[in-house]
């Protein structure tokens, strides 16, 4: 039987960011039920650093997150820049999320005339006010990636794709885990399988959490042709009932929707979703859009209070929880793993006093 200190079931960012971190003291292995590890529960992503989203907790998160993605000795993030645009019948909602963000200091209202500079393809009288996030940022995922993988090589981790979960049981001190490719032992398992946290969790025995995956539509589109596209902004609704950003020289976009889904039952893309949110983008646009090119559904997965799930299970010993993070789990994770960390060495370090809260307020003891 193949022993360790440590056991991450998934391999998603937020797993891989872990097991990195915790490889640097204690031998760690990786179970990964695909081929590959992936981006954030296997749909194409194109994921951004932004304080404008998320309830106060997610925003620190994200804050103490920011170095590890623009040091310069190895940078994992380009500027981008967001900003919210209001219609006339939108303009209180727009000031009532200025004042929600406004103690942040990220965020300012744009003048028509710089509006137009940042936004050359808006449509003249579409919007009456914007707010933008001059500090908002794309991080690269591929390099990302290819970061943390690199840093598990050179700590001695082990990577074991195709290795699905079948069986958790604990005697002894220790987890033994039944997989594809196994059996493994472990005295602490982290569950950061992403969509699949609550089924691993029913095999562990712990705690019901009732975490919903949510599916949420995108869509590739061509810019126009004379547009200078990867120079433009995220854009995103008021309401956030769309949103639109460059990627690989298209534009990405969503109509921001989230239906109940399941990881075992692949949905294709919603047409009328697709539909809805084209419609929205060449509303504002005053240039020409290309087609769509194409279309894909992906799963968030939240908790009830829509706040992260970073902790040990408080029935069962050794089980730690690393789920729940929704739409912002590559931006927070980082700090997610210096929490983690610290609590699963015993060992409190310097990532809970940076972020500068409370980490019991994400512990899964609250919905016990």
């Amino acid at each position: 039987m193949n022993s360790f200190d440590v056991i991450v079931i998934g391999g998603g960012i937020a797993a891989l960011t872990l097991a990195s971190r915790l490889a640097g003291c204690a031998r760690v292995a990786v179970l990964e039920r695909g081929g590959q590890p992936v981006g954030q529960d296997g749909e194409p992503t194109s994921p951004a650093l932004t304080l404008s989203f998320g309830r106060p907790e997610i925003q620190a998160l994200s804050l103490a997150s920011e170095p590890f993605f623009t040091d310069p000795r190895r940078p994992l993030s380009v500027s981008r820049g967001l900003i919210f645009l209001a219609r006339d019948d939108q303009r209180a909602q727009l000031c009532a999320r200025a004042d929600r963000l406004a103690p942040l200091g990220r965020h300012r209202w744009l003048d028509p005339e710089e509006l137009g500079l940042r936004l050359p393809l808006l449509r003249p009288g579409y919007a009456v006010s914007a707010l933008m996030e001059d500090r908002a940022r794309d991080i690269d995922l591929a390099a990302l990636q290819a970061a943390l993988l690199e840093r598990l090589r050179r700590r001695g981790a082990r990577l074991l794709s195709g290795n699905e979960v079948a069986a958790l049981s604990y005697a002894h001190g220790s987890w033994t885990l039944s997989a594809q490719g196994g059996s493994y032992r472990a005295p602490v398992v982290v569950n950061a399988a992403g969509a699949w946290a609550g089924q691993v969790a029913a095999l562990a025995g712990a705690l019901p959490l009732r975490l919903a995956a949510l599916r949420r539509t995108a869509l590739r589109l061509d810019p126009p042709q004379d547009l200078a596209a990867a120079q433009l902004p995220m854009v995103v609704d008021a309401e956030e009932r769309f949103y639109m950003k460059p990627d690989a020289g298209h534009l990405l976009a969503s109509p921001g929707e989230e239906h109940p889904g399941r990881p075992d039952v692949p949905v294709g893309a919603e047409t009328l979703e697709v539909s809805l949110c084209a419609d929205r983008l060449r509303a504002l646009s005053a240039m020409r859009l290309g087609p769509v090119t194409a279309a894909w559904t992906g799963l968030r997965t939240y908790a009830p209070d829509r706040l992260p799930v970073c902790g040990f299970d408080p029935g069962r010993k050794g089980f730690f929880w690393l789920a729940g993070q929704g739409a912002s789990g590559i931006q927070t994770a980082p700090a997610l793993a210096g929490l983690a960390t610290d609590q699963i060495t015993g060992e409190p370090g310097a990532d809970a006093r940076r972020w500068g809260a409370d980490p019991t307020r994400l512990s899964p003891a609250r919905f016990a």
